[in-house]
């Protein structure tokens, strides 16, 4: 009885949890979003040219990526699997900058706004141009 219990609690140890796999999806889409917050903010201001704006819209871009450095720290404690995509709110830029220009048209709820379609685009691979 004692080695059955020594067992379970050995591969308890050695195979993330069901909670913790939730706790890294969690964690993990709290990244993607704070991305994709920080991408809309940087569109926004392209068509602004107010400084006190701008400097509000970095600030709302810093705190996005402290939120995303904050994440990842849970993620790396948490021994979730490591992220396969950049840590970049520029992925997302194009897709923010779509939404922007339909609101700037006045398309209300376009679907070009629902962060969840958002896919971002990957980032070229260092040093393998032609």
């Amino acid at each position: 009885m004692m080695w059955k219990m020594l067992v379970c609690a050995c591969l308890m140890m050695a195979s993330p949890s069901v909670l913790a796999q939730a706790a890294c999806a969690d964690l993990s889409k709290a990244v993607e979003f704070q991305l994709k917050k920080a991408a809309s903010s940087s569109a926004e201001g392209i068509a602004d040219n107010s400084a006190p704006r701008a400097t509000l819209r970095e600030l709302r871009i810093s705190n996005s990526l402290a939120l995303v450095e904050m994440n990842l720290t849970l993620m790396a404690q948490n021994k979730c699997p490591p992220r396969q995509k950049p840590v970049n709110p520029m992925i997302y830029f194009g897709e923010a900058l779509d939404c922007e220009i339909a609101t700037q048209k006045g398309e209300k709820d376009s679907p070009k706004c629902k962060m969840d379609a958002w896919q971002g685009v990957s980032a070229p691979a260092v040093g393998n141009a032609g």
